[in-house]
Formats: C-alpha cells, structure tokens, sequence
C-alpha cells in the first residue's frame, strides 16, 4: 500500500502572452495512509517562493530541497506525519519556453500567445505537480489573464470575474487525468463552434486562421460519433475543443477537451485541399479522438507500456478514418506503417516495444516507430486471427473493466482472453515483449507416402526463425514467436485460404487441395508481422502473377517482403531493380506508390553520383508508363488514389528522372500559380513549387522566401519552406541554411529544409557547427535526434558524427541511442551497398547501353 497518495490538485496560473514570465500557486489534497516524514514532488526550472503545509488548521514546519536535473523536490516534515488528510500549497514563478514544450510562448502575426505541450514530463516545468502518468487525479485549473484574452483548457468555465484588467477564469474539475494530459491555451484567439457533437465544442486558431476550420468541423462529429458506436459508449467528457498551433513541435496531443493541433493537421483550405492533406488531417483527428478512450479514460501505469496509448490509437484512428472516409483508401497506409516497423525491427540494435523505461531523462525517444507502428500491426493480426466482434468485445471489457484507471498489458491480455476463450496474451507477448521480427519459410515436402499424382494432397513445412540482415550475427538466445499465420495457396486449379498458428521452430502441414501448389502466398490478406521467404520458383509466380492472384494489400506486402529478401540475401539486387520496374504500372495506384518508397531506398543505397544518369533513365523507363496511363492533368472522375499519385510520379520523373519535358511542364505550372493561383491543380502545386528550384536562382528563391513568410493557409507555408529546400544551386543552398537558422520558422520547420536537402557531408558540418543554435531552437529532448543528421550510406560521416556527439557538451540524454540506431542503419546500408552493389551497377549500365 502506499503511504501517500494524492487526492486532487487545484492550480493557479497568472498568465500574460506578452510577458516572458508568470506566476502561480499549486494545492494539493494529499491522503497520508501510513506514517511518514518525507515524500517528494516534481517541479523543474520553477522558483518555489512558499512551500506550506497544513492539516486542518494546523501548519506543519517544513524543508525541501530540490534536484534540478531530475525535477523532484524533497519534503522532510518537522514532526511525522500521521494518517489523514494534509494540504500542500506552493507558490511559484516561471518562464515561458520559446522551445514549443511546457508552457510556450508563441508569435503569430504580431500577437502573443500561450499554449503547452507536457508529454511526456514537462508539465513540471510549468508548475508544481506529481508528473508520473499513474498519478491519476481530478485538477481543478484557474487562470488570471489580460481582459482581452480569451483561455481554453481541459473543461468547460465554471466562474469568471474581471478586476482592473484581469480576467479571472475559474474552470470545472476535470475527470481523473495524469499531468501530462492538461492543457493550457491563451491568446486572442478566433472560435468556431462544431455542430453536430453530443457535447460542447470549438475549434480555436490563432487569428485570421478562422475561415480554414471547415473540413475539421465536418468530419469531427462523423469520427467521433463512429468511435462512440465501436466503443459502445459516449465520448468521456464535458467539451471537446480543438486548438491549432502555428508550427506546433508535434503533430497532435490528445489532452482531453482541449486538443492541440500543429495548424497543418487541422487547418485546410476547403477550396484548394488535396487529397493528401485531407487524408493528414482526418487520420491525426481520428488518432487523437480515440486517445479518448484508450490513453485518456484509461491510461499505462508507466512509460514501458506507452504502446497501449499509442499503438491502440494508430490501430483505431486508421480504422475509424477508413470507415468513415472510405474515399481515401487510408486503409492501404496499415501496409506501409507495417513495412516501415518491420523494417527497423529487423535490426540486431532493435528493442521491444514493452521493455523497462528507468531513464526519464528523455522519455521522448521511447515513441518510436515500434511503439506506434510495429504495435498497431500486431493489432490488426490478432484482430484477425481472433475476429473483428470477438476482438472488439475484449478491447470494450479492458475499457470497462479500467475506466479512469491505469493498466499495464497483463489488463489486456486478460480482456482478450475472457472475450476469446484463449490465453491470447501469451501470443500477443511474443511480439510485443521481444525484439526482433520472425522469417517464416516454407518448403515444399512432397506428397503423403503411398498416393500420387493429383489425388495426391501435399505436404509443406513452415519454419520460423529470427530474421537477420545478411552478414548479422542473431542474438545468443533464439526467438520463438507464436505467430498467426493466413495463407493462400493454389494448385493452378482452385485456390484456398488456410490459417495455422505457428509455434514451433517446424511444423508440418497437409494442404486441403489435391496436386503440388504452384504458388503458396504465406501472409493473405497482408496482415501478418512477419516476413516470408518462399522457393524462388513461387516468388517468381507471386511475382509474375501478382496483378491477377494477388490484391492491392498484398501487392503493396509483396514490394516490402521482397526488399527484406534483399536484404537478407536471397533476392540480388539486379533482380529486384527488374521486378521494381516490372510492376510500377500497376492498375492500383497505391501500388505504384510502394514502387516509388522502394526506389527511394535504391537510390540512397546504390546511386552514387557516376550512376546518376543510368538511373534516371530507369527512373524514366519505369515510371513514365504509369504517368502516361494517369495523365499528367487531373480527370473528372478519378480517384483521389489517383490524384495522390501523380504529384509523386511527377517529381520522381522530374528530380531523379532528369526529364526535361516534365521539368519545363513544372516550371510553367509553377509561373502559373504564382500569377494566378486558380490555374493550378492544388494536387501539383507543391510538387512543381519544388522542381521549379532545380534550374532556380536567386530571384526565384526570394520569390519563394517572400511568399513563405507571407502564407496564411498552414499548406501554402510549408509548399514554400519545402522549395526552399529545393535549390540545387550551391550558393542557394548554402543560403536555405542560413535562413534555417536566421528565419522565422517555428520549432517545428527547422527540419524541413536539412532533410529535403538530405543527407551529406556539408549538411552534417552544417549541423555540427551550428549544434548549439540548433539546439536552442528545439524542445529539449530534440537535441538527442541530431545524430540523424548521419543517416544514410557512409561510415566516413557516420565516424565523424561519433567523434562529435561523444562530446558531453554534444550528448545530451537519449542521445547515444539515436547514434546506435543510426550506426546500425549506415551498417546495414553500406553492407548492401557493398554486396549488392556492382550487380546494380552492371544492371543500370546495360541499360543505358542499350538505349544508345
């Protein structure tokens, strides 16, 4: 039992946009169970001016002393105290960061604003507080603010009064929250009231951003009214109010009744909207609404099972989106985000997406691609294999059985298992609780003893072992998954579906259709996390095939298993170039699109600058069929896939492709949309915005800095900061970085411009020598992300990068973490390189030659 626990907490905050600073109070109803005479509370950069503390009426003599690396603050009582209820009073002052992370100050068109941002562990920063997620308790927020402001948090106002020039705002007490879901949000802001929810709610922007809500305000009430049916209960709580952030550190924060959005992801111009942006927005609003639910109403006990809020998240938000705008095929993106966790999974450095946190120095780089993506497909697997009703079932019990409460996985496991009637989370931990991802392999074992011919049924083995990049060592201990697989298989005749739970190393199976497979497609439905490896005989039938036997999904599956074979060793690199090229043109342009993915990892691996013109003609050869079966013009009736697509193979064609027609077509389209802007298909502006710098100079360039400072609409701001990065010129390019670090960009956009520009020796010196502005610029657990600027293909850099982020001034926590998963990306690159290498070369070649 613990000694003390926290009740409820009421706090105060004195806030004025236009100020650097603010001043606060902060009580605390603690709950002392058993005797004690000292406990500890977190508050980090903040000044304690009084620290009290009474029972009753009866003031208690006290000490404390603050650790400022940590944020706890120890309290030593004069006397002991015993069981009962006390009250802790603080009152303090602080600074608004400039960094987006805490409470934040923020410009906007020459007004002031504050907002906050607290996951994982700064709300300390801004006041007095247990800033652990299972602290989970009622706050009660009042703030004091200029009377021409207007304050938006967690719930609704209960009580205001106005003195002199204040304001003060007196709000409801929330339902049970952890810290880091508070928000707070001040300014002159604009509000637009969302019809159509069962509670209260607004969509808040900085001003003259007002007219951008539209598409926002339709599609929350469809998301959260299609939330409420799965989930089979109504949203949680009083309000739900959106807030857009110019230039917003991340993409969204699910703070319960007040949700926080970088401008881009909620804002959109409904005129001018792509497909893409559309597509952004509503995925981020249905990811952050069904935090309502699972991370808000029921929250992780502690940081090693944050794959509970944010997996559950990704896996609902897609699901949601993709019921309720079925339009955007959004489903399809589950393939890609699963390639993308496979992926680094297969690293020897990788981890498990349930391991123990015990540094919370930098919690931030625990929220990775495995927590997000590699949990979410692990998701949908066993919702497979267990059924979507029966699946839903255990997820609404886990819900039901721990609302307001915190959990770990075993709460899961065990809704699952109740719903199912099987230990599921024995399974579900083999995934979720070890690193790595198993390599399914099938044989073919022949016919039974004593039939023949096609009466006969056939035998196959599946195996399973860890998959390790070509020349990795595997861990001492083997890997053992329990593993659902779906397959399909055909004896050139008819074709079956079968499922098997894998949990052996070996097992046999007898196929229910008479004669030997011509194919087999281990993971049907593109459902499974894991990779397959067939005989070369089958894959090269998938493969030839795969426009008529296989479905979009698995088309998109096929594309990602074959780079993995790639990688292993088992499909050579000429060979995948050929098949590459061989199904660009595919009728789904989805597909296509997963073309394009995988080419960006040739060129990043293979494409040195003497091979640049063979690979453009390539690039050519293999795209240009499917541009001309789209068109290079939008037509009445296409698809938004389709219309998605062609800005991608545009730039493909123009960039890496070296065409000239298409860069002529992009730098008159783009002359054309800077005079009138109506001419244009939204869908291309970018796109011809960026190929546009390739032959641009310099009055090109202050054309586009002009422009981008003067955006209103968040999309119009980053087409222009993404050109900016475009510019091939050197001298343009060394001016983009410049403006990096003079401009006026948000936290949020200094990145833009290093990574369009990519990786390189000049970009990492530039990052080098300008690590400390950088820095200063970013929230601080930011700066553990530099070593990326490392990625790619050269252990040159990537050695240079060692000897400059050991330095203790360049290592702040998290950091050597980043450099290790960095390290293992340019090993396993420059491994390929090497191995695979001059066959892609030849191949490119050859192809040039015979174009002569």
């Amino acid at each position: 039992m613990q000694r003390l626990i926290l009740v409820y907490q009421d706090i105060e905050l004195a806030l004025d946009p236009q100020q650097p600073g603010y001043t606060g109070s902060a009580s605390l109803k603690l709950r002392v169970k058993e005797k004690v005479d000292r406990f500890a509370f977190h508050a980090k950069g903040l000044t304690l001016q009084e620290v009290g503390l009474r029972r009753g009426n009866t003031s208690i003599a006290l000490q404390h002393q603050a650790a400022e690396r940590t944020g706890i603050v120890w309290v030593t009582t004069e006397r002991t105290l015993v069981p009962g209820d006390y009250f802790l009073s603080i009152h303090f002052s602080g600074e608004l960061s400039t960094r987006g992370n805490s409470l934040f100050k923020m410009d906007s068109n020459g007004r002031s604003y504050v907002f906050s941002h607290f996951e994982p562990d700064d709300a300390r920063r801004a006041f007095p507080c247990w800033d652990e997620p299972s602290f989970k308790i009622p706050y009660r927020m009042t703030l004091k603010i200029p009377v021409d402001q207007t304050a938006v948090t967690n719930t609704p106002v209960e009580r205001q009064s106005v003195a002199g020039g204040t304001k003060t705002l007196r709000f409801a007490q929330t339902k049970p929250l952890p810290s880091y879901l508070l928000a707070v949000a001040v300014g002159p802001f604009e509000k637009v009231p969302i019809s159509g929810l069962r509670v209260p709610g607004n969509i808040f922007t900085v001003q003259g951003k007002s007219g951008l809500t539209a598409e926002a305000g339709k599609a929350a009430p469809l998301l959260l009214a299609a939330l409420e049916r799965y989930f089979d209960q109504p949203y949680p709580y009083e309000k739900l109010d959106f807030i857009a952030i110019p230039g917003f550190w991340v993409a969204a924060m699910e703070n319960p009744g007040a949700v926080t959005f970088d401008e881009r992801y909620l804002l959109l111009d409904s005129a001018k909207a792509t497909s893409a942006e559309r597509r952004a927005v509503f995925s981020v609003m249905a990811h952050e609404l069904a935090h309502m639910w699972v991370g808000n109403l029921v929250t992780m006990k502690w940081w090693d099972d944050l794959w509970l809020n944010e997996s559950f998240a990704s896996w609902m938000g897609t699901k949601i989106t993709a019921e309720t705008f079925p339009e955007l095929s959004l489903d399809l993106n589950d393939v890609n985000d699963a390639q993308t966790a496979m992926n680094v999974d297969a690293r020897p450095s990788t981890r498990a997406v349930r391991q123990p946190v015990k540094a919370t120095d930098n919690i931030s780089i625990n929220a990775d691609a495995l927590v997000y993506k590699k949990g979410k497909a692990v998701l949908a697997m066993f919702e497979q294999c267990l059924g979507a009703a029966t699946f839903r079932a255990g997820v609404n019990d886990y819900l039901k059985s721990n609302r307001w409460g915190n959990t770990t996985a075993d709460d899961l496991w065990a809704s699952l298992s109740k719903a199912s009637g099987k230990d599921i989370g024995t399974s579900m931990a083999t995934f979720l609780d070890q690193s790595g991802i198993p390599l399914v392999s099938v044989e073919l074992l022949g016919g039974e003893a004593g039939c023949s011919g096609d009466a006969c049924h056939y035998v196959i083995g599946f195996s399973q072992q860890r998959l390790m990049r070509r020349g990795e060592m595997a861990p001492t201990s083997a890997s053992l998954w329990q593993i659902p697989i779906t397959f399909r298989y055909s004896n050139g005749k008819e074709v079956r579906t079968e499922t098997v739970l894998l949990n052996q190393p070996t097992q046999k199976l007898r196929l229910q259709l008479p004669g030997e497979p011509a194919w087999i497609l281990p993971d049907a439905g593109q459902l499974g996390y894991y990779r397959w490896r067939v005989p070369s005989s089958m894959l090269l039938a998938l493969t030839r095939e795969a426009a008529t036997s296989l479905d979009t999904r698995e088309r998109i599956g096929l594309l990602g298993n074959l780079a993995a074979l790639l990688d292993i060793g088992s499909v050579r690199g000429d060979d995948y170039l050929r098949i590459l090229s061989n199904l660009a043109d595919d009728p789904e342009p989805q597909v296509t699109l997963a073309v394009i993915n995988a080419l960006k990892d040739v060129q990043e691996t293979f494409v040195t600058s003497d091979l640049e013109p063979q690979f453009a003609l390539y690039v050519r050869r293999t795209l240009a069929p499917a541009l001309a079966r789209h068109g290079l013009r939008k037509s009445a009736r296409e698809s938004q896939t389709v219309s998605t697509l062609r800005p991608e193979l545009i730039r493909w064609l123009g960039n890496q492709g070296q065409d000239q027609e298409i860069l002529d077509y992009a730098e008159g389209l783009a002359r054309a949309y800077l005079s009138d802007p109506a001419q244009v298909d939204p869908a291309l502006v970018g796109v011809v915005l960026s190929l546009s710098c390739i032959r641009g100079d310099r009055a090109l360039f202050d054309e586009y800095r002009k422009r981008f400072e003067a955006a209103k609409v968040p999309a119009e701001r980053q087409r222009y900061l993404l050109a900016l990065g475009s510019f091939k010129n050197p001298a343009l390019v060394e001016e983009s970085l410049k403006y990096v670090l003079e401009g006026p960009l948000a936290p949020l956009e200094i990145f833009t411009i290093p990574r369009t520009i990519g990786n390189s020796p000049q970009l990492l010196q530039w990052a080098m020598d300008n690590y400390a502005t950088i820095t200063a610029r970013i929230p601080p657990q930011g700066a553990a992300f530099m070593p990326y600027f490392a990625a790619g293909c050269s252990p040159q850099l990537l050695a240079t990068a060692n000897a400059f982020f050991a330095q203790p001034s360049h290592n702040p926590p998290g950091t050597d973490k980043q450099l290790a998963t960095v390290a293992a990306q340019v090993k396993e690159c420059a491994e390929r390189q090497s191995r695979e290498g001059p066959g892609v070369a030849q191949y490119l070649k050859g192809l040039a030659s015979t174009s002569r």
